[in-house]
């Protein structure tokens, strides 16, 4: 247990809101939370990269750059630059009511009262985002500034590259932090009293363990979780899920019979319970004989940016940077090609260009979760409208191998997921993901942009065949599940 009397900080208070339990491990039991995964590490680039160039917004600002454990220098310095008559301050720390806030910008006016600015590397301002902000308010007010408003920075989904001048969109929720506060304030002295508790609180799981944001002690208080669980029944509500954790519930198989679900909910639970593999062959025939040879199985990488860097592009659209295509003949031929970007330039035209190339008129195209793929086919026709009627004619030619396996294959041995990655291993198990340095798009769109930023040598060829390994997969590992299904369907 840490020593000393636990502080309040605005991060510490939103985790409160999500989980009281959270709350106490964050204070006293960090040793208990996951390390950040690939997904949440971008997410903390993109928001030191998004606050950084939020700051330039407001030319003259001063930085207290103090690092975050160091808490009374950061106050001390705080106060000296408001003191020497800053006007405008990046990061200053503030403390009141056993509150420590670093607070993102702070603007003073002619008047002498202060604009809180909080800035997000998201597109709109969530009622967590504005938790955030009204207890820095609370904060500050405590502290003896006078704060006429509060205003989430967050950027704007209309601006496209190359104009970056209306990036950012600088919204005021003043009115939602009064409507909010009444139910906030109470939990000041709540969180403050717990964090004292020698234990953590007796917080049932349940959908906000995910929800506003994946908690990082997730894998500790689901330890006794059976699996599959009942969070894999398809679209089970909040009200079902704390209705069974309550009665001690969380694997499918202790469902009890009389517990209220729909009927499709009810298939998906007895087909557990049974241990059968559930196999539509009729229904699996039909959609097999839409195909058309050569089968072209495609998989894109894309890239998500929050600021945009491409012609035409706005923050977080996606745009691709890798493809792998696996081309198989009714012979029984079968032919691997890919592109992957070597460099910073944009990567849609040669990628587009390269998978014209390869793609021939005729022949399905198969990839799992086809309107993804679909979407990428779209984006490139957008842009590039010389190329559009070309690429229109690939989107009537997709077949989504994911609908065999989200409608009529379903195997208790993936437990509860329809994933590829969870399907593969069940159906062929020869191949696997588990021995490759990239095996999920997160990663891959992590290790693609260290590659082409690198100017190691021998790094760059590593991230490079290791993102290859991972695409040629994808399209492999959808090759051998068509030829799984094709040999065993019934005559």
């Amino acid at each position: 247990m840490s020593s000393g009397t636990p502080r309040l900080s605005k991060s510490r208070f939103v985790a409160g809101l999500q989980c009281r339990k959270r709350l106490w491990l964050e204070v006293h039991r960090r040793d208990l939370a996951e390390e950040p995964g690939p997904a949440t590490q971008r997410i903390f680039d993109s928001g030191h990269e998004v606050g950084e160039l939020a700051q330039r917004e407001f030319p003259g600002g001063v930085l207290i750059d103090t690092p975050h454990y160091e808490v009374e220098r950061a106050i001390c310095e705080t106060e000296e630059a408001v003191a020497a008559g800053a006007t405008i301050l990046f990061e200053p720390a503030f403390m009141y009511d056993n509150i420590l806030v670093r607070v993102d910008v702070l603007k003073k006016n002619d008047d002498g009262t202060w604009d809180l600015i909080e800035v997000k590397s998201t597109t709109k301002a969530s009622d967590t985002h504005v938790a955030d902000a009204a207890v820095q308010k609370y904060v500050l007010e405590g502290s003896g500034f006078t704060v006429r408003s509060v205003s989430i920075m967050h950027l704007n989904r209309e601006c496209r590259y190359p104009d970056l001048s209306n990036l950012f969109i600088i919204e005021s929720v003043d009115d939602r932090v009064r409507e909010m506060w009444p139910e906030l304030q109470p939990r000041v002295g709540e969180f403050s009293h717990l964090l004292l508790h020698d234990s953590a609180p007796d917080v049932p799981i349940g959908k906000h363990c995910t929800a506003p944001y994946s908690c990082p002690f997730i894998n500790h208080c689901w330890a006794a979780v059976k699996h599959p669980s009942i969070f894999t029944i398809p679209r089970i509500n909040k009200k079902s899920i704390d209705t069974l954790i309550g009665q001690g519930v969380t694997g499918i198989v202790d469902v009890p019979d009389t517990f209220p679900l729909s009927e499709n909910q009810r298939r998906y639970v007895d087909l557990f319970k049974e241990g059968h593999t559930q196999i539509m062959w009729p229904a699996i025939r039909d959609a097999f004989a839409e195909l058309e040879y050569p089968l072209y199985f495609l998989d894109f990488e894309t890239q998500a940016d929050p600021i945009p860097r491409h012609d035409g592009l706005r923050p977080y659209d996606q745009f691709p940077f890798q493809y792998s295509l696996h081309i198989l003949h009714q012979d029984g031929t079968l032919e691997h090609t890919e592109y992957l970007h070597p460099n910073t330039t944009d990567p849609r035209r040669p990628l587009m260009e390269s998978l014209i190339r390869n793609t021939g008129e005729t022949g399905s195209i198969v990839a799992y979760n086809a309107p993804f793929e679909q979407r990428v086919i779209k984006d490139l026709a957008r842009i590039f409208p010389e190329h559009r009627r070309r690429l229109h004619r690939f989107l009537p030619r997709f077949w989504d191998l994911l609908v065999i396996f989200r409608s009529y294959y379903v195997d208790p041995a993936f437990g509860g997921s329809n994933s590829i990655k969870k399907v593969l291993p069940v159906l062929v198990p020869e191949l696997s993901y588990a021995a490759l340095e990239v095996q999920s798009g997160d990663i891959a769109q992590l290790a693609w942009k260290e590659m082409i930023g690198t100017s190691d040598e021998a790094k760059r060829a590593e991230l490079e065949r290791s993102l290859k390994e991972y695409c040629k997969l994808d399209t492999l590992a959808m090759v051998e599940l068509y030829r799984v299904l094709e040999e065993n369907i019934p005559a």
